[in-house]
């Protein structure tokens, strides 16, 4: 038996696939005005919502969603346990990192006996920015249906829901004591 893999949701938008994300001050009117209302009319169709499926190609057993991009900006995760710090996580290099206690498949993995063999998922979406009128790509984390869980800022996620990441934001898996603030290139770490 294969294990499960996440996909949208039927009646996603299919336009998708086919944008390209570019800088908020490039944004040229006519087409990128096509565009943005596409992803905005996918994300208003619960695009944030994954269902499990049982057949995959892929062996991590995750999907990713057709809006998926790398990073245009340098998002680096900063580890502490206890307040000490550890060495620094930089995750722009790809478009999604899969989290949890299986070094085989994970690519953050975590030493924790409360964390699940797969985790989380850190995605980064192409969206909609409300305060200018254009693309952005944003970091997004997905739980996979954890037993224990995961938090952002201390508060437990929905599983199987994408949720946008901020600057400054505090993520923690399970009840590991460990803690992970997401930062990202302009972005200065507190003393």
């Amino acid at each position: 038996m294969s294990s499960p893999t996440f996909q949208l949701d039927p009646g996603h938008n299919q336009h998708v696939n086919a944008m390209v994300a570019t800088p908020c001050s490039s944004v040229s009117k006519s087409k990128d005005r096509q565009t943005k209302q596409a992803v905005t009319e996918q994300h208003r169709q619960d695009g944030n919502s994954y269902r499990q499926t049982e057949t995959t190609n892929n062996p991590k057993g995750y999907s990713e969603p057709p809006d998926a991009r790398k990073p245009n900006r340098r998002w680096s995760l900063y580890p502490s346990i206890d307040r000490q710090a550890l060495p620094t996580l930089h995750i722009h290099r790809q478009r999604s990192y899969i989290i949890g206690r299986s070094r085989q498949i994970c690519d953050l993995p975590i030493d924790h006996p409360s964390c699940s063999k797969q985790h989380a998922v850190l995605q980064y979406r192409l969206v909609p920015n409300k305060r200018r009128d254009c693309l952005c790509i944003r970091p997004y984390i997905l739980d996979l249906e954890s037993a224990n869980g995961t938090f952002i800022n201390f508060n437990q996620i929905e599983p199987l829901r994408f949720l946008q990441l901020f600057e400054k934001d505090v993520l923690s898996f399970g009840y590991s004591s460990c803690t992970y603030v997401l930062l990202d290139q302009d972005s200065k770490p507190q003393p």
